[in-house]
């Protein structure tokens, strides 16, 4: 995936502090899945990461692990689902009465169909079979079928995002990363974004509203799960690409705005300073012995 002057700056900064101190991992982020352990062309259905959907058929093809299209060469998720179709996972509980932040990658092609999906933190299933329907997002983040307007739903109706400027339509061919905060004590949310144009991480807003109401409340609901759901016009052949999911269920107040995914600058200098202190190692070795 592509990566800007910031970031890049950022995690050569990073980097260099990790090597004056002890390194800390990003506080209380869970990798959810990076669909880098898996073969490409499979499913990660199935594999334990706790990703559920109700496609029967051809899962691969709906959800399944494929270079990125960005050509970095990493492994991502291809999805690619139609009405009335869904991918979920549920290894990670929001308890009710915790703040919970959810980051994920998405890409949409630029050569890709007009989309028509929607993502969030849901509560319970209560579509038609148990499966996920529209109505179960606490938190739904979609991409409308209107020339892919991307809209946020505040307690009464969706409304197109407004800021940060250009972001609705989606545009197509760049990753995004997104942070979504649920606040189940509030039963509020919230998003940011960081990619593109957007170097630096950047609150959504829809007008003048940048902290919106859980659809239809949750009240003392736990959020069970996050996914992605093909709405009534989503057809065949309209994939997104996704990557790099990262979950915190007990986040501070105002959400877990770091961010996890390793910078390539970060692991080119790690790999580096690996190779210099092995180097180091191997010379005091031989010196020991010369002496000995």
């Amino acid at each position: 995936m592509g990566i800007s002057f910031a970031r890049f700056r950022r995690g050569v900064l990073a980097t260099t502090a990790c090597f004056a101190f002890a390194c800390v991992a990003n506080a209380d982020f869970v990798l959810v899945d990076d669909f880098e352990s898996y073969a490409v062309g499979t499913t990660p259905v199935g594999q334990g990461s706790g990703w559920s959907t109700n496609l029967t058929t051809n899962l691969a093809h709906g959800f399944g692990v494929a270079l990125d299209p960005a050509g970095s060469g990493n492994q991502v998720a291809r999805l690619n689902i139609e009405n009335p179709r869904y991918v979920a996972n549920s290894n990670h509980v929001i308890p009710d009465g915790n703040v919970g932040t959810l980051l994920f990658q998405i890409y949409r092609p630029e050569t890709s169909s007009v989309l028509d999906m929607a993502a969030g933190f849901t509560a319970e299933f209560t579509g038609t079979n148990g499966w996920l329907s529209a109505g179960d997002f606490a938190t739904p983040l979609r991409i409308n079928n209107n020339a892919d307007l991307l809209q946020i739903y505040d307690s009464n109706g969706f409304a197109e995002v407004t800021e940060p400027e250009g972001l609705s339509p989606l545009p197509g061919g760049e990753w995004y990363t997104v942070w979504m905060v649920a606040d189940t004590n509030t039963d509020t949310w919230t998003l940011y974004v960081e990619g593109g144009e957007y170097e630096e991480q950047t609150q959504v807003q829809a007008g003048s509203i940048s902290e919106f109401g859980f659809r239809g409340g949750t009240g003392a609901a736990d959020l069970l799960h996050f996914g992605f759901l093909a709405n009534a016009s989503q057809g065949a052949n309209m994939p997104v690409y996704l990557d790099n999911f990262y979950v915190d269920t007990d986040s501070m107040p105002g959400g877990n705005l770091s961010n996890p995914i390793p910078e390539p600058a970060s692991l080119m200098l790690l790999g580096l300073g690996s190779l210099a202190m092995l180097a180091r190692r191997r010379k005091t070795t031989a010196e020991d012995e010369t002496l000995g």
